[in-house]
């Protein structure tokens, strides 16, 4: 959508009136930093944002491609990832998740539904030749303790 990209570029071909883009932007960087502007070719309307600290539902961290039998290979782990901190590796293949036998896609991504923050999950891997069954805990990272303000001293 944005930059009349997208949608609105597919929409323009069968429709002949106006088309308007609303696109949410944030309002804040990644360290918490005000954004203030975005492009005016962006869209033709942005809606501000805030940022999102954690996301409503645990992500395992972990980018995968197709593997024998259509199960999910393991080609990237995110640091201190839920997937990273049970000891998930690159090159692991999939075989179960939360003891459901793990065929494709959409079985991974209904199973990742499923999870909620402090859930635990099974996950059953086949590293080198071996099956290895480790548990995935969804936990919150620990928030940094606020700043305090810092004194300052008049002459």
């Amino acid at each position: 959508m944005s930059y009349g990209l997208g949608i609105e570029r597919q929409a323009r071909k069968w429709l002949s009136g106006k088309i308007t883009t609303l696109v949410p932007v944030p309002v804040t960087d990644s360290e918490g930093e005000r954004i203030p502007a975005v492009q005016a070719s962006y869209a033709n309307y942005v809606w501000g944002i805030p940022g999102e600290r954690e996301s409503l539902y645990p992500s395992l961290g972990i980018s995968t491609t197709s593997g024998e039998g259509g199960r999910r290979k393991i080609i990237q782990v995110q640091k201190d990832s839920p997937a990273d901190k049970a000891g998930l590796k690159v090159g692991d293949v999939i075989l179960t998740m939360d003891g459901q036998p793990l065929a494709d896609l959409e079985t991974f991504n209904v199973i990742m539904s499923r999870q909620r923050w402090a859930d635990r999950m099974a996950t059953t891997v086949s590293r080198d030749g071996k099956e290895e069954t480790l548990t995935v805990v969804f936990r919150r990272d620990t928030p940094e303790p606020a700043k305090a303000p810092q004194s300052s001293t008049r002459p």
